[in-house]
């Protein structure tokens, strides 16, 4: 999958677990390395993701969707 071009996107509610960032964007829930920028989809459904958070291990992130 392509890097996705985020100047034309929005980010929404990002998150911080070490070098790693998980966000809400194009109503998908997103992570990205803080190290190289690359990012992963993780999501992707008709539903909006909102208010990603890490676990405190960062194992797993939580969000809630519609």
């Amino acid at each position: 999958m392509p890097h996705p071009d985020f100047t034309d996107g929005y980010l929404r509610q990002p998150t911080i677990h070490k070098d790693t960032v998980a966000f809400a964007c194009e109503d998908s829930l997103w992570t990205a390395s803080i190290k190289d920028g690359s990012a992963k989809r993780l999501t992707h459904w008709p539903g909006e993701v909102m208010f990603p958070s890490f676990s405190p291990d960062g194992m797993w992130i939580a969000f809630t969707s519609t």
